[in-house]
């Protein structure tokens, strides 16, 4: 064996024919020397080029060279190992990535059965062997699959040696394993998005770069880059596909040159033979454009007056785009009498600013004139323009005032005239041919003779004068006719000719309540003459009521304009009640009125009662007491001055003392009371003595004592009654029951009735109640009840009637309405046992698609008079309306009852409700935050909200069913800078 083993380590084995390049047989480079015999397959190799081979190989080859130690076959039967391979090979695998496993064929080649007894590997623990299990026993012919694995935790070449112990003559047979453990390529990102900003429209934004570094252990092989979204996104740098070795870096270049405005997103996704597989890059950038506002499109001046600078007009130019407004420059075409100032071209204005362009007129020729302002800028369109106009002056005519009032003119007086100043204005002279006066009448002019040439500068006066002739308002219109640009002016007149007038202060007195035959607090009436001339009153009459009265004056009386007059009145009323009247003056002015009214008051009393009766009550026994109120019905205070008691000692009053006042609409109660020593009827009364109409009212009173009650009777609400229950019964006495009361004993003749052992008639009371409790029977029967008090019995009759069941069902139908699907929906149904017996409810089923019932436990048994609560249930799976039925079987006549049931199918809807946290003391403020969502399956997010919002929470209402959603946030900062995205959210919709 030590001779094996030595020639097991000087030879290696090669194959140079079509097998050349097997990991099992490489071909040795050095030649055999010429000494040597040739054999296929075979050749020697000095041990130090670390070739590992198999024992079944090195024999084979051994035998065929003749090495020491082996002989010729032998004829004896001898065991043998053919194994399909001598090596195996795993090539290079990644770290920490389990190999494809190799198999390995071991076949009993000899002709005794092959024992291999055990199997081990020596060497790098990154080599595993299944599939066998030890020790093997193979019958000649026989074989068995080894399967050998790989799998390494760390990088570089790794080796080991498979040996197995056979009882075949060469003992030990060895498989050489060998692979190589690769590193893990990665790749990493200097930016995971990246944001171009504000740009220009159709202007390049400065590029960004974003490096790819490979941070793996293997090379990093980008096969594929594309840019997803906007088309103003590009990207230059790289060619694809791309090998970075480790620590290897590339710079990829994105640009931005968006054609349009707004914001725009997209994103880069790298296809790389890392784990992740993709890596992605968001971008975004924003398209910024000028834009021009003015407030105005055109400007209007009016008429000037010839060489007269008009007050300037403005222009107010507004920047409303996005970017930068740049107004190249500004010019005014048209009439030489317009100028332009107030802003040097160019000038650029930021989004947001503004500028006042000042455009003013001096005309120096009339008629009309226009001008255009036109602005050339940078915006689109380029140019904006304002037209302007304004007219030139003519002759031109200025009227002091357009209108005259002269007031209130006492007729036939002439008050001073007043004047109009006429003014030419213009640059040429105004010539004014007439003045007319229309109207009414009262009106005149002087002054001035027309027609009237008045050089520019000049001025006349004109005199206007009114004397009325007749009382009232007189309007009129003064037209002057010129050859004015204004022509023609007028001027409105008016004044009122004057009339006598009497105003009153006040046209209606009221007096209120006033006690009859009691004088009032006279009121007065300040009559004013409020007329232009004096006023004359002539006479002074009352009418209505006679309570009312006039003084104070003595008609006939004038009253010169602006004097006043008093007028007293009066009320004193013999009788009560509303009364009315009226004063009428007659005046120069016309007739006057003043309402009057005042209301007489006085006391009145009103009972509640005019008798009072108490009945029977036994003798030297108090009647409950009686109470009568006494109420002031009338229009003034009552005063009951005193109260007395007459009649029978038997009655008294207590509750009020006397005197007593009671203003109108006060109560007041009075309480009577009856207690009699000695037996027979009684009566009496009460006299109320007042200041009312009458003096005195009376309350009659009346009673009777009696001697202690004789049972009289003894009865119950029914006669008869089915089932069982209770029923009110009562016992009567002939009189009231005696001081202490009296005991009455009751019996009952059946013991399916049950009755107290007696009961008690209260002191004063001839009457008392008790129950009686029925117990169901079977069968018609009767029962009676005995009372007796005092010897004297009385006696009651009552049939009972043979108990039924009976349910009554709360509802007869159940309507559940629109219920979500697969969401349960309960309403409860009361069943109760409304008959005389006992109700037995021996099941109850449900029919209907997602109907169901609960809360109830069958068979039910319910006492007559009890219920039981049934829940009932709906729980859709489909969409649609449902219909339905419980059906419940039972002991009753009818055998069973039913509810119907109905209910609709609503599928669910869903929303997401996004909230998160701002960022605490931003060095720059947060304008808003984007949102974005990518459906499961997508490639990318997608961009909810189109303008940055500033709250932080977000509600996303465009969810579907049975789907996964992912969410991200991105924050914007007041001068456009977004943030990296936060942790994605993820949530699926049931």
């Amino acid at each position: 064996m030590q001779e094996v083993k030595h020639v097991l380590n000087e030879f290696v084995f090669f194959h140079s024919g079509p097998d050349a390049g097997n990991p099992i047989a490489s071909l040795a480079s050095d030649p055999l020397p010429s000494s040597t015999p040739h054999y296929p397959n075979c050749g020697r190799i000095g041990k130090q080029r670390g070739w590992t081979v198999s024992l079944p190989a090195i024999l084979a080859c051994c035998l065929l060279i003749g090495l020491p130690g082996f002989g010729t076959a032998q004829a004896a039967q001898t065991p043998a190992l053919t194994m399909s391979a001598g090596s195996v090979v795993f090539g290079s695998v990644t770290v920490n990535t389990a190999a494809t496993p190799k198999t390995v064929t071991l076949t009993s080649s000899g002709t005794a059965p092959l024992v291999i007894s055990a199997a081990s590997i020596a060497g790098s623990g990154a080599f595993g062997m299944s599939g066998v299990t030890f020790p093997l026993t193979l019958n000649p012919g026989q074989a068995a699959t080894l399967t050998v694995t790989f799998d390494a935790s760390t990088a570089g070449a790794k080796s080991a040696n498979l040996t197995m112990t056979t009882n075949a003559p060469a003992g030990e047979a060895v498989i050489a394993l060998s692979g190589t453990a690769v590193g893990a390529p990665g790749l990493t990102l200097s930016a995971t998005s990246v944001a171009f900003g504000a740009v220009l429209v159709n202007t390049a934004a400065p590029a960004k770069k974003v490096t790819l570094t490979s941070s793996g252990t293997a090379p990093l092989i980008i096969s594929a880059g594309t840019l997803s979204a906007a088309p103003a996104f590009g990207m230059s740098g790289v060619s694809f596909p791309l090998t970075l070795n480790p620590g290897q870096t590339a710079t990829l270049t994105l640009s931005f040159d968006s054609n349009t405005t707004g914001l725009k997103t997209g994103t880069l996704t790298l296809t790389t033979n890392t784990s992740a597989g993709l890596a992605t890059v968001a971008v975004r950038g924003t398209g910024i454009a000028p834009a021009l506002t003015l407030n105005t499109s055109s400007l209007a001046f009016g008429v000037v007056d010839l060489n007269t600078k008009a007050t300037p007009r403005t222009v107010t130019v507004t920047s409303s785009g996005t970017a930068p407004l740049t107004i190249n420059t500004g010019s005014i075409t048209g009439a030489a009498a317009f100028e332009m100032s107030g802003v040097t071209f160019p000038i650029t204005l930021n989004p947001g600013q503004t500028a006042t362009l000042a455009v003013s007129f001096d005309p120096n020729t009339p008629g009309l004139k226009t001008a255009t302002v036109a602005l050339s800028t940078n915006a689109s369109p380029a140019m904006a323009t304002v037209a302007v106009q304004g007219t030139g002056a003519t002759p031109t005519l200025m009227v002091s005032t357009s209108s005259l009032s002269f007031g209130v003119v006492q007729l036939n007086t002439a008050p001073p005239p007043q004047t109009v100043k006429l003014s030419s204005i213009g640059t040429n002279p105004v010539t004014i041919s007439g003045a007319t006066l229309s109207g009414s009448a009262g009106f005149g002019i002087s002054g001035v003779s027309f027609p009237l040439t008045l050089n520019p500068g000049q001025s006349a006066t004109l005199t206007v004068s009114f004397d009325p002739s007749t009382s009232g308002l007189k309007t009129g219109t003064l037209t002057l006719t010129s050859n004015s640009t204004a022509e023609p002016s007028t001027i409105a007149v008016r004044g009122t000719g004057a009339t006598p007038a009497l105003t009153l202060s006040t046209t209606s007195l009221a007096f209120g309540d006033v006690l009859v035959n009691t004088a009032a607090v006279p009121k007065t009436v300040t009559l004013y003459s409020s007329g232009t001339g004096p006023v004359t009153i002539s006479g002074a009459t009352i009418s209505g009521a006679p309570a009312f009265g006039m003084s104070g004056l003595s008609f006939p009386l004038t009253l010169n304009p602006g004097q006043t007059a008093t007028l007293t009145l009066s009320f004193d009323s013999n009788t009560a009640g509303l009364k009315t009247g009226t004063v009428t003056l007659t005046t120069n002015a016309g007739p006057e009125t003043i309402a009057v009214q005042g209301t007489g008051a006085a006391p009145a009393l009103t009972l509640s009662a005019s008798t009072v009766s108490f009945g029977e009550v036994a003798v030297n026994t108090k009647a409950t007491p009686q109470t009568v109120e006494l109420y002031s019905s009338g229009t003034a205070p009552l005063t009951i001055s005193a109260a007395t008691v007459g009649g029978a000692a038997a009655f008294g009053m207590t509750g009020l003392s006397f005197p007593l006042t009671l203003n109108p609409g006060q109560t007041a109660t009075l309480t009577l009371t009856f207690d009699a020593s000695g037996l027979g009827p009684k009566t009496g009364s009460v006299t109320l003595t007042t200041n009312a109409a009458g003096s005195t009212m009376a309350i009659a009173l009346s009673g009777a004592a009696v001697a202690p009650g004789v049972l009289t009777g003894v009865s119950c609400g029914t006669g008869s009654i089915t089932g069982a229950g209770t029923v009110a019964c009562g016992v009567t006495l002939s009189s009231p029951a005696g001081p202490g009361g009296q005991t009455v004993a009751l019996t009952s003749s059946n013991s399916a009735v049950t009755v107290p052992a007696s009961v008690m008639v209260a002191a004063g009371a001839s009457s008392a109640a008790f129950t009686a409790t029925v117990t169901a029977v079977t069968t018609a029967q009767t029962a009676t009840l005995t009372a007796s008090s005092g010897g004297t019995n009385a006696t009651y009759a009552i049939s009972l009637g043979a108990a039924t069941p009976a349910l009554t069902v709360g509802s007869s139908t159940v309507a559940f309405g629109d219920v979500s699907l697969n969401t349960s929906a309960t309403q409860s149904v009361i069943l109760t046992s409304s008959g005389t017996a006992a109700l037995t409810i021996s099941k109850g089923t449900v029919q209907g698609s997602g109907f169901g019932m609960t809360g109830l436990s069958f068979p039910l048994t319910l006492n007559p008079g009890s219920s039981a609560t049934m829940e009932v249930e709906f729980d859709p799976t489909t969409s649609g309306s449902a219909t339905g039925a419980v059906t419940l079987t039972t002991n009753t006549s009818a055998g069973s009852a039913s509810i119907a049931l109905t209910g609709t199918g609503q599928a669910a809807s869903y929303e997401v409700q996004l909230s998160w946290v701002a960022p605490t003391n931003p060095s720059v403020p947060i304008a808003g935050y984007y949102v974005y969502r990518e459906v499961s399956g997508a490639s990318s997010y997608q961009q909810l909200n189109s303008t940055a919002d500033a709250s932080t929470t977000y509600t996303d209402t465009s969810v579907a069913n049975n789907t996964t959603y992912s969410y991200y946030v991105e924050s914007v900062d007041s001068q456009g800078n977004v943030s990296a995205p936060s942790n994605p959210f993820t949530v699926t919709i049931p």
